[in-house]
């Protein structure tokens, strides 16, 4: 297995901060935004008045991410590997990372995963914000926070959930179930259940099949099938109402 991490550990000076909370002091690097104080766990902003002006250096890009456990949200850097939910004191894997070769390690993070045409995984559930397979994926499911983009020699054994998902031109993939917001697909996918809140999109190399197809709206370009039993009436159950893999 090659797992290979795109984030990067900051050799930024360090620098005293002061919790709001305690008032304890401790060292942290010079670019940090937040943090979790040593001495009463209590997590607090560095973008705070009294710590603001101790910074010496350009803060780095953040982006904001949303915690799997209680779904608050919050900034953290675009490299940072891991983090602390502030609101549930959660860890929180949050790295992007791309898999070659045999890989059966659980993989879940709120980062992106891109799975190489060379990897074989087996595994549990896998979890990203977006999710790119080129290579051959048996789990029970695969959830992305953001999307899943299958590519010309991905396949996937189990159920998808993102709300975006696209299956390229030249893609070929057999699934259990597919839940989204939209489907887009330029390639074959077929399906026991597909769910699209608002539309699937049949591009003109586009093939969907499945049995029970459940929507408000579907566009089928020229070229482009669609096969299965059609409601575009009945909402999508919630996710919440999605069974255990």
């Amino acid at each position: 297995m090659n797992l290979k991490g795109s984030g990067n550990k900051s050799s930024a000076d360090r620098i005293t901060v002061t919790c709001p909370h305690c008032e304890g002091t401790q060292q942290e690097p010079a670019e940090a935004i937040s943090t979790v104080c040593r001495h009463c766990n209590g997590y607090f902003s560095l973008e705070t008045k009294g710590n603001a002006g101790r910074r010496v250096r350009k803060q780095k890009p953040s982006r904001l991410i949303r915690c799997p456990q209680c779904e608050s949200e919050q900034k953290v850097y675009e490299d940072a590997l891991s983090a602390v939910c502030s609101s549930c004191g959660c860890h929180l894997n949050i790295g992007s990372y791309t898999l070659e070769g045999v890989v059966r390690q659980r993989v879940h993070t709120s980062g992106d995963v891109v799975f190489e045409a060379n990897v074989r995984y087996s595994g549990p559930e896998i979890r990203g914000r977006n999710v790119t397979v080129s290579g051959e994926i048996k789990s029970a499911r695969i959830r992305a926070l953001e999307s899943i983009l299958l590519s010309k020699k991905g396949s996937v054994r189990g159920a998808l959930m993102a709300p975006l998902i696209r299956v390229l031109r030249g893609a070929e993939t057999a699934v259990d179930r597919v839940r989204t917001t939209l489907l887009e697909a330029d390639g074959r996918i077929n399906a026991r259940q597909i769910y699209a809140r608002e539309k699937i999109h049949v591009l003109s190399e586009g093939i969907v099949e499945a049995p029970v197809l459940l929507t408000h709206e579907i566009i089928v370009e020229p070229g482009g099938s669609l096969s299965g039993m059609i409601d575009t009436d009945t909402l999508p159950p919630s996710d919440g109402d999605e069974e255990t893999a």
